[in-house]
């Protein structure tokens, strides 16, 4: 078949069709190969599609089922690349009803990660893990260290996608063990990309600058190909976003976005309008392209950073349809980013109980890893919480913020921690000594973290206030021993004990 395939590779695109249509279907399925890897360089993705399920009926007119799984697995691929999933699924039945006929693991684990990766992009997490899982069984029975790594790879993407980032760059790590080991440099690159993009996700800013650096520098010493170099860029720029260096991020975004598939084009000019550069000139291109290839996800992403931005009346009935959408959607995620935006301009129009509601019945699972998105909600919560004269809880939220590592990319969460701690004492004792120093870490956060408006602002009510200079420092009482000896102070009596 090689030296077939060889012969018609010497041959124009007229004499291969005509040989597609006579002699034996070994000649046939090879003219029909070089067809499909001819529209796949022109990236024709639907015709190339088209020719590989040709080559599988080809193949299952002889029944050499093994090959037909392999062309349907490569059918798949191709159909991805333009979004058909009713085609996709189509293929799905077709394959899975040759289950009793075949054998051969290796033409399994081709068939798995084609599907899972098909789900993966059409953003089916849960089934597209469920399909890798059993790429990677097969990728073991078979032995070998490639496809051990490939599936490797694609499963620490989606258990990241799933909201388990810190595993899956875990599984990315030893991915990237394996794709070293056998010197595969499209992959070495392709994992550093997703490990940055994690490492942003997670906060870990400055992390996430290396990896992506890595593998641009990389994209010099392998072949040309496309898909990859948008990955890598769009990691790299998302990176640099993520640390401030917004010039660097723009100009990196738009060296890719012209030429993507058109749910990677409008992400890509989402994330150029949060630059600030045209911002509202990019946000309103992405919307137009995400509209017209009904990629709702991205729309209603879009309407909910816009209604960050509007007064709260308008936000809270732009955000309520958003909501009522995503449910009839089943899109938990994009759901609970509506209801966070929603407690927000709640609590701007001063409904801080109907805030709190929003918080409650949203998932914080929904939301995995994503450290800004936690911490957001978090804060928001102890807010909503103290405005509602719920203090306990809010108490409870706001220590665990104030004892966040202090990495830069979190100073913000631990500032208003501490005032809110800081909010919580005054609320309970008045303008305390306590209450002062509270308040006066959370200043010197602010001013570590460059935010020097609401600095300057916290200032102002700060040293606007009469501190009451009869009542000591306390203290943080973190525990059940400190908390009953400042009962038993505040009492006269020292006959409090724990066991008590």
């Amino acid at each position: 078949m090689s030296d077939m395939y060889d012969w018609f590779d010497e041959m124009d695109d007229k004499v291969l069709w005509d040989a597609t249509t006579h002699g034996p279907i070994d000649s046939r399925v090879a003219a029909l190969a070089v067809l499909a890897r001819r529209a796949s360089e022109r990236n024709a993705h639907g015709e190339e599609a088209s020719l590989h399920e040709r080559i599988a009926d080809l193949h299952l007119e002889t029944n050499t089922t093994d090959n037909a799984l392999v062309a349907i697995a490569q059918a798949i691929s191709a159909w991805k690349e333009v979004e058909e999933w009713e085609n996709i699924e189509a293929l799905r039945v077709k394959a899975e009803a040759l289950s009793d006929s075949l054998f051969d693991a290796g033409a399994w684990r081709e068939y798995y990660s084609a599907y899972g990766w098909a789900a993966h992009h059409r953003r089916a997490y849960v089934v597209a893990l469920e399909y890798i899982e059993k790429a990677i069984a097969c990728a073991e029975e078979a032995g070998g260290v490639h496809f051990r790594a490939l599936h490797l790879w694609q499963k620490g993407v989606l258990t990241s996608a799933l909201g388990r980032s810190t595993e899956g760059a875990a599984i990315l790590q030893e991915a990237l063990v394996l794709a070293r080991e056998e010197s595969n440099l499209f992959m070495v690159a392709d994992i550093l990309a997703d490990l940055s993009i994690i490492q942003s996700k997670m906060l870990y800013r400055k992390a996430a600058i290396a990896p992506a650096e890595e593998a641009v520098a990389l994209l010099d010493e392998i072949p040309p190909f496309v898909p990859l170099h948008f990955r890598v860029k769009f990691a790299l720029g998302n990176a640099y976003l993520s640390i401030g260096a917004t010039h660097l991020a723009f100009q990196t975004f738009e060296s890719i976005h012209a030429d993507l598939p058109n749910y990677l084009k409008a992400r890509t000019m989402i994330r150029m309008s949060e630059c600030g550069y045209d911002d509202e000139v990019w946000e309103s291109r992405a919307y137009m392209v995400a509209k017209n290839s009904n990629a709702f996800d991205l729309v209603d992403h879009i309407e909910v950073t816009r209604a960050m931005r509007a007064e709260p009346t308008i936000a809270i009935e732009s955000l309520t349809a958003v909501i009522e959408r995503t449910i009839e959607r089943d899109d938990d995620v994009t759901r609970d980013e509506a209801r966070l935006v929603l407690a927000r301009k709640l609590c701007d129009a001063g409904r801080h109980a109907e805030a709190v509601e929003q918080l409650t019945i949203l998932s914080v699972a929904n939301f995995g890893d994503d450290a800004y998105k936690i911490l957001t909600y978090l804060i928001l919560r102890a807010d909503a919480l103290i405005a509602v004269g719920e203090l306990v809880e809010a108490r409870s939220i706001a220590l665990a913020l104030s004892r966040l590592d202090r990495r830069w990319e979190v100073i913000d969460a631990i500032a208003e921690g501490y005032w809110q701690l800081a909010q919580i004492e005054l609320a309970a004792n008045g303008p305390t000594r306590e209450w002062e120093l509270l308040a006066s870490q959370c200043i010197s956060l602010l001013a570590l973290d460059g935010d020097f408006d609401l600095l300057q602002e916290r200032a102002g009510i700060l040293s606007g206030a009469v501190v009451l200079d009869n009542q000591p420092y306390r203290g943080s009482l973190d525990t059940i021993d400190a908390l009953i000896a400042d009962i038993a102070n505040e009492a006269g009596s020292t006959n409090w004990t724990a066991s008590s």
